[in-house]
């Protein structure tokens, strides 16, 4: 059966080492989802890196397009003002007026195109700066979180020499207490019995043997000798195996007789022979 000392020390044997256990699958799996995280981030930015550079053919063309509708606007708007001015009858100076701000939304429009185009060319270029910097961050992460592991490790080993000292410490202290208690307990001891000596007068008690009738020896031992006829030996005297063995024939004879017809044909001298043999057994 364990002690309950030994249960309680294997106990916290098993719950250091579920912790150990615990501790290590933390910046495991702490280690994973950051790896996962950067490798999810490195995924979009590829993703979107790559939706960038198929749209930016396409808004070119469209550029290209805006462009080209707008010089044919100005072609035509400069073709059939002389018309539109008939048409309409506005002088020199509207048509001027007309044809500027036309050309000013003209290079509105063209502005804003510029400025898309710079809007692309930046985010092509921060997707670029993050891709190459997505590594680096992971490594960065799984660098601090190794540095963790090493500050915990040597803080649960720190940890676990002061507790080594303080366990020792303890020890010292509890033998010296027991040391003393024993010390303290063996003086009581003798003092209580020197205490008894002078207190109580010795007593000399004298054993009586008390005297037990003997039965004498078993005579079922001998062959052909039950308990009715065994009974009757010991009514004619014969108590023990050597007096069957050295009694006179007529007494056997009378005993024969008394243990009833179904020993009639019986030799007596059989009881004789049989006790010597019970006797030599007993003997061994």
């Amino acid at each position: 059966m364990a002690t309950s000392k030994q249960i309680l020390k294997k106990n916290r044997k098993e719950a250091k080492e579920t912790l150990k256990t615990l501790h290590n699958q933390i910046f495991v799996t702490a280690e994973d989802i950051m790896e996962n995280s950067v490798a999810s981030g490195v995924k979009f930015q590829k993703l979107a890196l790559k939706a960038i550079k198929k749209s930016e053919p396409l808004m070119n063309k469209q550029v290209d397009i805006m462009f080209d509708a707008l010089e044919e606007i100005q072609s035509q708007f400069s073709t059939g003002s002389k018309r539109f001015q008939k048409l309409v009858g506005l002088d020199a100076k509207a048509m001027k007026k007309i044809n500027k701000a036309a050309m000013k939304v003209a290079m509105t429009v063209g502005t804003n195109v510029e400025n898309a185009k710079k809007i692309v060319k930046k985010a092509k270029a921060a997707g670029q700066d993050l891709l190459g910097a997505a590594p680096k961050s992971a490594k960065e992460a799984k660098a601090t979180v190794t540095n963790t592991a090493k500050k915990v490790t040597a803080k649960k080993a720190a940890a676990k020499k002061t507790t080594a000292k303080k366990i020792a410490t303890a020890k010292k202290a509890a033998t010296k207490k027991v040391a003393v208690a024993k010390k303290t307990a063996t003086k009581k001891v003798a003092t209580a019995k020197k205490a008894v000596a002078k207190v109580s007068p010795k007593k000399v008690v004298k054993a009586t043997k008390k005297v037990v009738p003997s039965t004498g020896d078993d005579l079922t031992a001998i062959l052909g000798v039950g308990p009715k006829v065994a009974s009757l030996m010991k009514a004619q005297g014969f108590n023990t195996l050597n007096s069957v063995a050295k009694a006179s024939i007529t007494k056997l004879e009378m005993v024969k007789k008394a243990a009833g017809p179904r020993f009639t044909n019986f030799d007596v001298n059989n009881w004789k022979s049989e006790a010597v043999n019970a006797m030599n057994k007993v003997a061994k």
